[in-house]
């Protein structure tokens, strides 16, 4: 089943109640699989977002044919999300959305100095960079990461990340870092097969490694990739 690329907030009490609201801060179309397993929530993102899921669920369909059982059955209603989101009494201020990754966002709420990182962050994992194969969407994305880190959070939810592992500031270093470190190790490779030897070599511990064997072979162009 492929990964869910969203972050999941439960705006209603108590734990467990069937309504939940689920705000998509990233483009992909996975959220038909969230529809799926959660047929009566509420479903926000940006416009954008929108747009973005409707142009491309007919190709992730395709792609996902062998999936039988488990391809999602539907592409299900999204509310247009135009600003900052109020939770439990707190203000999620929605950040991010920059050119050229105007899909990419993610949440602050500045009391508890909190940050909900989506897909801006990974910890402890190959860093999903097939949906960004620019050089100027990685700068952008350094860039993001920087804002990030100039909000000073306490408590930081990175989007992907191994269970267990520390809600701290350090899944933004990492991110940062492996992003230059892929585009440095990319571009000295002859082959995305070279490529990703090389980045399983430095980041030997790190899960998702389908990242680091899928995004360069679209950075090379090797794989065309929507």
């Amino acid at each position: 089943m492929p990964a869910l690329k969203y972050t999941l907030l439960d705006l209603d009490f108590p734990a467990g109640h069937k309504n939940k609201t689920a705000v998509l801060v990233e483009g992909d179309t996975e959220i038909m699989v969230l529809a799926d397993a959660f047929p009566t929530a509420r479903i926000l993102a940006t416009p954008l977002v929108i747009d973005h899921i409707k142009a491309t669920c007919g190709g992730k369909l395709v792609a996902w044919a062998a999936s039988g059982a488990n391809l999602p059955t539907r592409l299900p209603e999204v509310t247009p999300l135009r600003g900052d989101l109020e939770f439990a009494g707190h203000t999620l201020h929605l950040k991010g959305g920059a050119h050229p990754i105007p899909d990419r966002h993610w949440f602050f709420e500045p009391e508890q100095r909190v940050v909900l990182g989506g897909v801006l962050l990974f910890q402890d994992q190959h860093v999903w960079v097939a949906d960004s194969p620019e050089p100027a969407q990685h700068q952008a994305w350094i860039a993001a990461l920087d804002d990030v880190a100039a909000h000073t959070p306490s408590i930081t939810y990175p989007g992907h990340r191994i269970p267990g592992g520390a809600l701290d500031r350090s899944a933004i270093a990492w991110t940062r870092d492996y992003l230059v470190a892929f585009d440095k190790i990319v571009t000295n490779s002859a082959t995305a097969e070279e490529a990703t030897a090389c980045l399983t070599a430095e980041y030997p511990e790190a899960g998702l490694l389908v990242a680091a064997q899928l995004s360069p072979k679209v950075v090379k162009g090797e794989l065309e990739w929507h």
